[in-house]
């Protein structure tokens, strides 16, 4: 047949397609899209076989955890052009962290692979292209940002494709996943991203979904195992966990990295590269095979060609941070000191005996309130450079108002000079607090993204409200770095399992805004009540000149990435107990 008439029959087949059956796709990105590297070749699964079956997925949502540059970005341009070609009259949205990341992505990304598809550009509605929507026969693809944009795309769709979760805007891409509902079968979702820390974003999704890893047959054994990085990858001449290698242990002379290679999980040998290469040895496995949620974790060496194991262990070196490392050259979350309350500190710190709530319990303490239909307290002192936590208590509001009776009465008991509680959702304690007690006692607390012109942890200036601005950020490192340093104590009470969960729940992560820049951000993974009503508790401390950073932020060493100063929105102190933000 000529190769004239061979595309007039595929664009006949592309453009009938009604039935939107998704179990073909990887075969129609093969007969419709040109290899990235040579348009003049086809595409290929070649060394990149793992991509077979994610995009034959037919699962309503699909979730995919990866390290970079393993081709799934190349792959989801593809399958985001096959289900709109395939699934009759559809409207796709792709979005991505960034709206300016978003219009490049689509003219450099996007628009190579339909013009070197003789369907595909013969499809395509010259008029309606640009690098925010493009039209494919009856089908519209959109491209938008979750930063830098003032609203998510205002349009019913069936299809939504999420690049980079774990660096976009999580309110946003909810915003995105309500254009689904109105679907029958409730839309198709593809959601993909290198991750970040345990639970958020990527890493949650991938928690509910079935948890496919791509097995290999040992030569050796003939059994499928699923190797792990850290647990099965070997070193010579590194006897201690990979888990603790850092990038200066490269260059020990002693330490072989270069011969690096992965043991069979069961018999223990090598799990060569031609082994780990051979597709026929290869394949997906789901954990939790009945999960309705598909979800696959990529891993650097199922795709051994472009990443063996010594090339994996050789970015180390150009990672400042090796959380970064192991996000984008690993494909797994991270948690350390710096992004996380970590779990060992939070249990070591559970020494001290709650006091009971009596009149003359202490003196001379500070108090943070977070405030909610269940409001949660957090009394402390500072003895020896030491922040004691010495009360914790959760007070249900009523008709009453007897939140407001209540941390009147804590105040009184544990002789508190200062506290702190949140300026929102409900304005009416705090002012009812402030008015009702000496003047510079309590304070409405705010949090905001930067101290407008300075580098303080926090602003009071607003006396006569009594409202105190806090640089949410730098609050909540200080308060982390102080946590894992142990310098911050805790009772051992009935809230040490809760407070444990709302501490564990903060995750530090790093996000780039429009203008490409990264800023650093505090998210929860859960609820963080208590963790809020520590962080207000310090605050206070700091506003009573007990801690002698005197409110100056501290800088943990991954700062150096945050964008600051006239580049970044700056929040000015409130002058009203109008303003919240969580």
């Amino acid at each position: 047949m000529h190769q004239s008439h061979a595309n007039a029959l595929q664009r006949i087949r592309v453009a009938s397609s009604q039935d939107g059956d998704l179990s073909g796709i990887a075969d129609w990105i093969v007969q419709n899209t040109a290899d990235p590297k040579d348009e003049r070749e086809q595409f290929s699964y070649k060394d990149h076989e793992y991509q077979i079956d994610i995009a034959n997925e037919t699962a309503p949502n699909v979730s995919v955890i990866k390290p970079s540059q393993v081709g799934a970005s190349e792959l989801q341009v593809r399958v985001m052009l096959a289900m709109a070609s395939i699934i009759r009259n559809c409207t796709v949205i792709y979005t991505l962290p960034t709206a300016a990341f978003a219009r490049t992505f689509a003219k450099g990304r996007v628009d190579p692979v339909i013009k070197n598809s003789v369907a595909l550009s013969e499809a395509r509605n010259k008029d309606v292209d640009s690098s925010t929507m493009k039209q494919l026969g009856g089908s519209f693809l959109y491209f938008g940002g979750t930063f830098g944009q003032s609203a998510a795309i205002s349009i019913p769709a069936q299809v939504l494709i999420n690049d980079e979760v774990d660096f976009s805007n999580a309110m946003v891409m909810s915003t995105y996943m309500s254009r689904l509902g109105h679907n029958k079968n409730g839309g198709y979702r593809r959601a993909f991203s290198t991750p970040t820390v345990q639970g958020y974003g990527i890493s949650a999704l991938h928690d509910e979904s079935s948890q496919a890893e791509y097995f290999v047959k040992c030569d050796h054994c003939s059994t499928w195992v699923a190797p792990s990085f850290f647990e099965h990858m070997v070193v010579p001449g590194w006897d201690a966990t990979l888990h603790t290698m850092r990038k200066d242990d490269l260059k020990n002379p002693n330490v072989r990295w270069r011969d690096a290679y992965l043991r069979c999980p069961h018999c223990g040998k090598v799990l060569s590269i031609a082994n780990l290469g051979d597709p026929s040895k290869r394949q997906w496995v789901h954990k939790y095979q009945e999960r309705p949620d598909k979800g696959y974790q990529v891993k650097p060496y199922d795709v051994v060609a472009y990443n063996p194991p010594w090339k994996t262990l050789s970015y180390m070196k150009d990672y400042d941070r090796h959380a970064d490392w192991v996000n984008f050259k690993v494909g797994l979350p991270f948690e350390d000191a710096e992004n996380s309350f970590l779990l060992e500190r939070i249990q070591q710190s559970a020494i001290l005996a709650p006091l009971a709530p009596l009149e003359g319990a202490a003196s001379g303490c500070v108090m943070g309130v977070d405030v909610g239909n269940i409001s949660h307290v957090t009394v402390a002192k500072s003895v020896g450079g030491k922040l004691k936590v010495i009360y914790r208590e959760k007070i249900r509001q009523n008709d009453q108002n007897f939140l407001l009776t209540r941390v009147k009465e804590l105040k009184k008991i544990f002789g508190v000079k200062k506290a702190c509680i949140d300026i929102g959702p409900d304005i009416t304690v705090p002012k009812q607090w402030i008015a009702q007690s000496p003047t510079g006692h309590v304070w409405a607390a705010q949090y905001v993204r930067q101290i407008s012109g300075s580098l303080s942890i926090f602003d009071a200036d607003n006396e006569e409200e009594q409202i105190v601005s806090a640089n949410r950020t730098a609050l909540i490192d200080e308060v982390c770095k102080a946590f894992n340093s142990g310098l911050i104590e805790t009772p051992n009470d009935e809230h040490q399992k809760l407070a444990e969960e709302h501490l564990r729940a903060m995750k530090r992560i790093i996000r780039v805004n429009n203008a490409g820049e990264s800023f650093a951000s505090w998210v929860n993974t859960g609820e963080d009540h208590f963790a809020h009503s520590l962080f207000y508790c310090y605050l206070a401390s700091l506003m009573a000149g007990e801690n002698k950073t005197s409110g100056l932020s501290v800088i943990l060493p991954s700062c150096h990435r945050v964008a600051i100063g006239s580049r970044v929105e700056k929040s000015a102190p409130g002058r009203t107990l109008s303003g919240y933000r969580r």
